[in-house]
């Protein structure tokens, strides 16, 4: 990857390629791995939300009651979800609340308690993925709506940009900058 740059000698105007610096390769690569998708999730919030859910996991296992932390209120696999909710937008939310629950009821579906409804049983079984989905849907519609405002912003900022280069350039071309009065001042004697 190379940036050109421009070089103005006094008759022409020479243009030379000098390569890029490690910062613009790297941002580069992280523009273009922030927008590879997996079933329209960020392929990188997938891996981080794996990731997190399965440190605290291997938490509940090595230092936990090895229930998967059930009893602890507000539950552990709530940071996942707040996270990907605030940083990426509804649909990794959606993501990491599915992948929490699976983590949470996966082989350890709670039992039915005698004289326990069915609905009752229910209830206190989804509870907590049921509030992850409600604060995925909610918190990650916020920042997706933040994300449109700040692009639609950006836009408008370019295209006024855009208008107030075009009116300085005019017909002829760029303008020569304003200078103030001139005063000469001679010393006579």
């Amino acid at each position: 990857m190379h940036t050109l740059t421009s070089t103005a000698s006094e008759s022409s105007h020479i243009m030379r390629v000098k390569p890029a610096s490690g910062m613009e390769r790297f941002s580069a690569f992280h523009a273009r791995a922030r927008h590879r998708r997996f079933l329209g999730v960020r392929v990188s919030a997938i891996l981080e939300v794996l990731v997190l859910v399965g440190l605290v996991l291997l938490i509940d296992r090595i230092w936990g009651p090895g229930n998967r932390f059930a009893s602890l209120k507000p539950h552990p696999l709530w940071i996942p979800v707040l996270l990907a909710a605030t940083y990426y937008g509804t649909r990794e939310a959606l993501w990491a609340a599915a992948v929490g629950t699976v983590a949470l009821l996966w082989g350890q579906f709670p039992a039915r308690m005698a004289g326990e409804g069915g609905y009752v049983w229910l209830l206190r079984a989804v509870r907590e993925p049921m509030l992850w989905l409600v604060a995925a849907v909610v918190l990650g519609e916020i920042r997706d709506a933040f994300r449109r405002r700040s692009v639609l912003m950006q836009e408008a900022l370019d295209t006024a940009r855009d208008r107030a280069r075009s009116r300085a350039a005019g017909p002829r071309g760029p303008r020569a900058p304003a200078r103030g009065p001139r005063h000469d001042c001679r010393i006579i004697g």
